[in-house]
């Protein structure tokens, strides 16, 4: 079963309070990791090209989880 629409939109139907289910330990890190990603994507025009393609399931989100990705997201500060 592919799950990677669920994966993409789990965390955004979590800021809710209404959404059923089982929030995951790891969601204010998930929420944190995410908004950190998008700030980058303002400011390098691949990187809002690969956010596009993962919110459009042509990419998966692991895509935006690289090292690479996430060091500069986090300025150093990725998440282990």
């Amino acid at each position: 079963m592919n799950l990677t629409g669920w994966t993409v939109m789990e965390t955004v139907d979590f800021l809710y309070p209404s959404t059923k289910g089982t929030r995951p330990d790891d969601l204010e890190q998930r929420w944190r990791v995410n908004g950190a990603i998008r700030a980058l994507a303002q400011k390098d025009a691949e990187i809002l090209k690969l956010t596009a393609r993962v919110a459009h399931l042509l990419e998966p989100p692991s895509a935006l989880r690289t090292p690479e990705i996430l060091a500069r997201a986090l300025g150093g500060n990725a998440p282990g």
